[in-house]
């Protein structure tokens, strides 16, 4: 992850967030794939896991047809928000070390 990468992925989560009650979960699943997450084999409905950040908490992401209930979309990217706020510290304490 760079930063040129991050301020991308940033503007594209404030425009899915901006569409909230319209995402499907389609979308959230690639938004996560693009943030580092992979699918894991566990539970009922889709997980996804980031390798990049093991002190993440998993994410489930279910995988319904149509759009998703507001409230459930807007949970989902604020955990991908998280993952992005982490990036951001891994890049300024490698800018501080060297």
């Amino acid at each position: 992850m760079n930063k040129p990468k991050l301020r991308k992925l940033k503007k594209q989560l404030e425009r899915m967030r901006n569409r909230s009650a319209s995402i499907r979960s389609e979308e959230l699943a690639s938004f996560a794939g693009q943030v580092g997450r992979v699918m894991d084999p566990r539970g009922k409905e889709p997980t996804y896991v980031s390798e990049a950040l093991p002190n993440s908490r998993p994410l489930s992401i279910p995988a319904h047809s149509g759009t998703m209930k507001r409230y459930t979309a807007e949970s989902i990217l604020d955990a991908l928000e998280q993952d992005l706020l982490a990036y951001e510290e891994m890049l300024e304490q490698e800018e501080g070390n060297k």
